[in-house]
């Protein structure tokens, strides 16, 4: 697909390095929700906790990018990924997007809760039947009652794509956003008990027993051990929206010697490091693991015809393939 031009301005005037910094830092599970229509098994490629389909949960086409996961409260679809993160009084964040139109109160995202226990945490939308939450809006239930629930100003099911973000930081402030910056509510952090039931996409858990509370998609989940910046939130809002190409640190909507260059120009920079300084994998550094993503990506974007690296460029594209060549071997060591 062809990225529209208006992307690199876009991305200039809300994007610097530190603030690409930050929206990888801490992640600990993502789910992309790529998987072929007929699979069972969303696969967390970040932390491995890879979650189950049930009732009529699908991967089907027509995500935020590339395919997501559909399910319905007729057909009990949920996603269980089991008893993993408790986040109890820790700082951390949960993205997703959410396609949806249903109406149902109690319409519940994703959760790790139990039905009747002031324990663990919600996203729903809606009004709850405990008073907390509001028609249309998205909310996010952190472990107390009505009054220490987060609402959202936007609506978020109207049938289009809408990202919905959290983030609790221990001793300060939790708050909700959806589409980006700016935080649209915030309260003082409340306290998570930690329980012992699966998360789950789609319901909670009521009787000892997952239930499904959500008709509609998900897609792109992302969950962080730190709380996300305003800065952070709206950058990976951008990211999924235009699809930044893997390696194009230049934003020009393709790789090649430009890219290059600046891989070079923060060569080996560690700590601190973003996007436009060719940290592609979000951790800070420039490395070979950013020079192996650059190479596997060389080429890609809107370019008209092969693309063929000037003299300058192509010693440094050659030592980038070498240095891919050594990170692969030390993947499979």
């Amino acid at each position: 697909m062809r990225r529209s031009r208006l992307l690199p301005v876009l991305c200039a005037v809300v994007l610097d390095s530190t603030i690409l910094t930050g929206a990888y830092a801490g992640l600990v599970a993502q789910w992309h929700f790529n998987e072929p229509p007929g699979s069972t098994v969303a696969t967390d490629s970040v932390g491995g906790v890879n979650g189950l389909l049930v009732g009529d949960a699908a991967f089907v086409a027509g995500g935020i990018s590339g395919n997501a996961v559909s399910m319905t409260r007729a057909g009990a679809g949920l996603v269980n990924m089991g008893d993993y993160f408790q986040f109890a009084d820790t700082d951390f964040s949960i993205i997703s997007w959410v396609r949806t139109n249903d109406q149902t109160p109690t319409t519940v995202l994703l959760a790790k809760h139990r039905s009747g226990i002031v324990e663990g945490y919600f996203i729903g939308i809606n009004k709850g039947s405990d008073y907390y939450g509001a028609p249309d809006k998205a909310h996010f239930w952190q472990g107390q009652f009505s009054s220490t629930t987060l609402v959202s100003t936007s609506s978020v099911n109207d049938g289009s794509w809408h990202q919905v973000a959290v983030a609790y930081h221990v001793g300060g402030l939790a708050e909700i956003y959806v589409d980006g910056a700016p935080v649209e509510h915030s309260l003082n952090a409340q306290s998570i008990y930690a329980n012992s039931v699966p998360f789950l996409l789609g319901g909670f858990e009521n009787g000892g027993v997952p239930v499904n509370s959500f008709t509609g998609y998900v897609d792109e989940v992302r969950l962080y051990d730190n709380a996300l910046t305003s800065e952070d939130v709206q950058y990976l809002y951008l990211y999924d929206l235009l699809s930044l190409i893997p390696g194009d640190a230049s934003l020009d909507e393709q790789v090649d010697d430009d890219d290059a260059s600046v891989l070079g120009a923060h060569w080996l920079q560690h700590g601190g490091a973003g996007w436009l300084d060719g940290d592609f994998n979000g951790d800070g550094n420039v490395n070979d693991a950013d020079a192996a993503i650059l190479a596997a990506h060389w080429g890609e974007g809107t370019i008209e015809s092969d693309p063929v690296p000037e003299p300058g460029s192509v010693a440094l594209l050659t030592g980038i393939t070498v240095l891919t060549m050594i990170y692969l071997r030390r993947r499979k060591a």
